[in-house]
């Protein structure tokens, strides 16, 4: 325990939001590379996106956050935003599609 009381509950909230966030990815994984490390939320639509920090919320907060999202692995969430970012597609439902059947395709038919 740190001597300082305001390190301490820092380092409590870390604690517990992270231990959280785990319950959460417990069991899952990224059904098409397979991963089952580096996994983030993805919000679908961001425009239904209340925001990031979800883990401090309640939990019926949570769920109803977390039904908005898909699970990615890191190296797919970042491939998937990186094509946002070079442009490459207009921001519109079919496009979004688009990119995660690629991903899809990249490694081929969902693992059971």
């Amino acid at each position: 325990m740190s001597a300082n009381p305001r390190e301490y509950q820092r380092e409590y909230m870390r604690d517990w939001k992270r231990n959280r966030r785990a319950k959460h990815m417990d069991g899952k994984s990224f059904v098409w590379c397979g991963s089952e490390e580096n996994l983030e939320n993805h919000h679908v639509d961001p425009e239904e996106k209340e925001g990031h920090n979800i883990w401090t919320w309640s939990e019926e907060r949570i769920e109803r956050e977390l039904a908005k999202c898909i699970v990615l692995c890191r190296h797919c969430h970042r491939t998937y935003h990186d094509e946002l970012r070079r442009g490459q597609r207009e921001a519109n439902r079919q496009d979004e599609k688009a990119i995660l059947y690629r991903l899809r395709m990249a490694f081929g038919a969902p693992k059971r």
